[in-house]
């Protein structure tokens, strides 16, 4: 079989891959206020999300020292593309800390800039792809109240001082749910089982920080949501598989023999589960399957495009 060359340039022009936004700013004023586990978060999420990167279901953008003109370029530069945007830093209900570009350029490091509610309401409000903001801040419920009801799918805000330890804790579970691709109704609530597994739901002040004055009978953090349908999105759901388009690729691509070969290669744990009488479109379809079981369809589509470009443009594996 002649092997030809397809690549992820083309591949990827078929459908663009959504993109998860990780912004983080710390107080580059003040020391007391530094918060040391900001770079455990970012550390933390970009590893959860790594499965789903290998499977092509996102990529993942992260900028350590955000600033406001670094915000507003990556959403002008992927624009229709930006799904989640996750901030963790300094915040209130009505504004952003970021780092100034002059101190992440390394020219004042003692500079702090101030992202005004206002304008980031309109600017994430105007994003038609975006389906979740997460902002792991202190005190931003009233943020994410005026993006829901400005028509965001949903945002994750809080009604107080955080504490920024346990803050790290629940962004990481939470993205390690969306990672191996459950919906963000089921990827936050096991973030707060995990909250009430090592915290329990007696012990609210621990969620706090210490300066806070007021602590609630209730956990800060708070998903608000425009209906529960925007609880139901999942990752995957982006990129939507024709699984018979994908059937008569494999099909066409594929004897017996060949097929055997492989995923003897590729699929091992495919291979070795093949029954001497199974047909062909058996195997196929137990190829099809476990790649969806275990996210790897892109790996599949990735591996036959390789080989043959030509009819992985024919049989068309995405739906439009």
């Amino acid at each position: 079989m002649p092997t030809f060359v397809c690549t992820k340039t083309q591949k990827d022009s078929i459908m663009p891959k959504p993109i998860i936004f990780l912004a983080i700013a710390n107080d580059r004023e003040d020391n007391t206020r530094y918060l040391r586990n900001l770079p455990l978060e970012l550390e933390g999420i970009r590893k959860s999300l790594e499965k789903a990167q290998d499977a092509n279901l996102c990529e993942v953008i992260f900028e350590p020292n955000c600033s406001i003109e670094k915000i507003i370029d990556t959403f002008q530069k992927y624009q229709e593309r930006i799904v989640i945007f996750h901030y963790g830093g300094h915040a209130d209900g009505y504004q952003l800390l970021l780092e100034s570009l002059l101190a992440v350029k390394g020219a004042n490091s003692g500079l702090n800039d101030i992202a005004h509610a206002e304008g980031l309401v309109e600017l994430f409000a105007k994003q038609k792809s975006l389906k979740l903001v997460f902002f792991n801040g202190c005190t931003t419920e009233q943020q994410a109240q005026e993006l829901v009801a400005m028509g965001l799918p949903a945002v994750i805000g809080t009604s107080s001082e955080i504490n920024d330890e346990i803050a790290t804790q629940l962004a990481i579970r939470f993205y390690k749910g969306l990672g191996i691709n459950l919906t963000i109704g089921k990827a936050w609530e096991d973030a707060l089982i995990e909250l009430k597994i090592r915290h329990g739901s007696d012990n609210m002040r621990g969620l706090y920080r210490k300066e806070a004055k007021e602590i609630p009978e209730k956990q800060p953090w708070e998903l608000l949501y425009k209906d529960k349908t925007a609880l139901d999105w999942r990752l995957n759901m982006i990129r939507k598989y024709n699984i018979g388009n994908i059937y008569k690729l494999l099909n066409a691509n594929f004897n017996d023999e060949s097929l055997q070969l492989f995923c003897q290669i590729h699929f091992e744990e495919v291979h070795n589960n093949f029954g001497t009488g199974q047909s062909r479109n058996q195997k196929l379809m137990a190829l099809i399957d476990y790649a969806k079981r275990k996210m790897e369809v892109e790996k599949l589509l990735d591996l036959v495009a390789e080989e043959n470009p030509n009819q992985f443009g024919q049989f068309k594996p995405y739906f439009d």
